[in-house]
């Protein structure tokens, strides 16, 4: 899971993999633009995170200010620690054992599945990737020492009594997502040319009747397409409803968790 992700960290869906199955959007190498497709890319890639229970987060990266906070001896509660300094208000994360600060040498993220740790810094300073290890989505010290439990989430991490974590995690689009997004993103891009694409004059698959001369059609509404399927999940979009009916039969909201 990640800790509260409210839309996915990428579109699911780069401008050149759309274009490559829609009619009138160019590759970028014979002058497309990204900026052009990039709020059909980012809407389609929205619209299938929430009907996907929020599964699919993407590559994400963040930067996290961690601590541990000793006092007052606490051994529930989230994983944050509102700060407030100068009158402004940092919410960083905290983990451990609260009641024992001293030698810790673990630290367990709130974010899952960590993918990779990019950099950590302490006092500034850069720690060796030799000096660590990434296990279960657990943050181990292998050399010794332990993790600093004071920390200055005001300060910039270049300064004295700081320490960051950079990293990436989440759950990458799975092929059957992606092509989803691809069709939903070119039906919003709402263009129809003449060439050989894949989607080019596409007939939407709620269409009843249409006239080709004219390119006209009669649709089903949505009203009428659920209870024709009896599944309020579908959009008439092939690819898309594909992808929700199997990655998310049931129309859940979110994956199941666990509190404890």
């Amino acid at each position: 899971m990640t800790a509260n992700r409210p839309v996915p960290c990428e579109p699911y869906i780069t401008h050149d993999e759309l274009a490559a199955c829609c009619d009138g959007v160019e590759l970028e190498a014979v002058g497309g633009d990204p900026a052009t497709t990039l709020l059909s890319r980012q809407t389609a890639s929205e619209f299938l995170f929430y009907r996907t229970a929020q599964q699919y987060s993407g590559t994400c990266e963040e930067t996290i200010y961690p601590c541990f906070e000793c006092s007052p001896c606490q051994e529930d509660g989230p994983p944050f620690q509102a700060t407030i300094d100068n009158g402004r208000m940092y919410n960083i994360r905290c983990t451990g054992n609260r009641c024992n600060c001293s030698n810790v040498s673990q630290f367990a993220f709130a974010d899952s599945p960590i993918l990779s740790i990019e950099e950590i810094k302490i006092n500034g300073d850069i720690m060796p990737p030799a000096d660590y290890s990434l296990h279960n989505d657990v943050l181990t010290r292998t050399d010794g020492g332990a993790w600093p439990y004071c920390n200055s989430p005001w300060l910039e991490d270049t300064e004295e009594d700081t320490w960051t974590v950079r990293y990436t995690f989440g759950h990458a689009a799975p092929l059957l997502l992606k092509q989803a997004a691809i069709g939903l993103a070119c039906h919003w891009q709402d263009m129809c040319g003449s060439g050989d694409s894949c989607n080019a004059c596409r007939i939407p698959r709620n269409a009843i009747s249409m006239q080709r001369a004219g390119t006209s059609y009669q649709l089903l509404t949505p009203a009428a397409l659920q209870a024709l399927t009896g599944n309020m999940l579908l959009t008439g979009i092939q690819e898309v409803d594909l992808a929700l009916q199997t990655l998310n039969p049931g129309g859940h909201r979110r994956m199941a968790r666990i509190y404890g």
